[in-house]
């Protein structure tokens, strides 16, 4: 440990690593899972309890059984992909990176005020996902200091979970996001969705 930090020694400093460039990723999934709910929209102050419903609903959405068999259709597919890019927001279509890019400069060209409305729906997406309790995220921590707060007894040690004991669940969360990721961006690329502003 390097100042109490993991290092990539470490199996959770290894995990942390991914978990960087995962969480970019699971960014922009939960944008599109979102269905652009935030486009477009007329600057009232609901804006944040709307995006906050969506990603809630879109995180349920995309990684369901329902959403996985969708995404997997999409990029096996080609009617499918097309279908969702035509219309994003009834078919749950997953964005890449490449995708809120995209949407991202569609919004410049179509006004400042859509701009704006992304960027603070991206805000509340990264803060909605980052605290998902899975341990690569602030909310796996989050789920371990709580735990271990309730197993520790009144006058006792502090109580210290091993978690160590979870890094098969986190590789498989890691390797699910890896998966979706690369579907993702596969038809951003190949599919890219619609301009939602027109």
């Amino acid at each position: 440990h390097l100042n109490g930090l993991p290092t990539a020694a470490h199996p959770l400093g290894a995990v942390a690593g991914l978990c960087v460039a995962a969480l970019a990723v699971i960014l922009a999934l939960v944008v599109a899972a979102v269905g652009l709910a935030f486009v477009p929209l007329v600057a009232d102050y609901s804006l944040p309890f709307r995006v906050t419903a969506a990603t809630v609903a879109g995180l349920g959405h995309v990684f369901s059984p329902h959403g996985l068999s969708s995404l997997a259709s999409q990029v096996t597919s080609s009617k499918a992909a097309q279908s969702a890019a035509a219309n994003p927001q009834s078919s749950g279509r997953v964005m890449s990176i490449v995708g809120a890019a995209r949407v991202a400069t569609q919004a410049v060209q179509a006004g400042v005020l859509y701009l704006l409305e992304i960027l603070i729906a991206l805000n509340i997406v990264i803060g909605l996902v980052n605290m998902l309790p899975m341990l690569p995220l602030d909310g796996g921590h989050v789920a371990i200091a709580i735990y271990e707060r309730i197993r520790t007894k009144k006058g006792q040690p502090y109580y210290q979970a091993d978690a160590a004991k979870l890094m098969p669940v986190v590789y498989a969360f890691v390797s699910v996001l890896i998966v979706v990721v690369a579907a993702a961006v596969f038809l951003d690329i190949a599919h890219p969705v619609a301009n939602p502003f027109h």
